[in-house]
């Protein structure tokens, strides 16, 4: 004979709870959401929250971060796309942000370069313009998809900084 043993619903949404918390303490900043979240989606609710439109210009991932932020079709994104890398693209970001009236912008480029790929950024915000290098030793194939997921992930990063700052300066005033 088999029992069942009956929890309150209660007591599953306060362990739920407890352990969803649990998680965001030791793994931090690495968690962007929860139920269903989508890293763009969560980068275009930041820049919406912050009432800023975003200028990307995506060089060498077949349109890959370009097409991941435009699924959405949320206004005040607007993208450019090249199947080969850009040189010069800090320069091109910047001039497509003053094109697009965009107060963020991302520049992404990846390159073969031996035995891996390397994924150079730019990210632009009101506060600050940072470059950052990654490389991938993975399979050539997955390179893409891994620039689109790092690109996002750096700007989803840069964005919640300055929405902390932000913050930060609201309480002080």
């Amino acid at each position: 004979r088999q029992r069942h043993l009956t929890i309150p619903c209660e007591m599953c949404i306060r362990d739920r709870e407890e352990m969803t918390a649990e998680v965001r303490r030791r793994v931090g900043s690495a968690i962007y959401g929860q139920d269903g979240q989508t890293l763009e989606s969560v980068v275009l609710a930041r820049l919406c929250y912050l009432g800023w439109s975003l200028a990307v210009l995506d060089c060498g991932s077949g349109g890959m971060l370009a097409a991941a932020l435009t699924s959405a079709s949320q206004p005040g994104v607007f993208t450019q796309s090249s199947e080969t890398a850009c040189d010069k693209f800090s320069r091109k970001l910047h001039e497509w942000m003053v094109r697009t009236q965009s107060q963020v912008g991302i520049a992404a480029s990846l390159l073969p370069v031996e035995d891996k790929q390397v994924l150079t950024m730019v990210l632009t915000t009101p506060i600050q313009e940072k470059h950052v290098v990654r490389s991938y030793g993975g399979p050539p194939g997955n390179a893409p998809a891994w620039a689109t997921r790092t690109a996002l992930d750096s700007l989803r990063q840069e964005l919640n900084r300055i929405d902390q700052s932000q913050t930060n300066l609201q309480i002080g005033t």
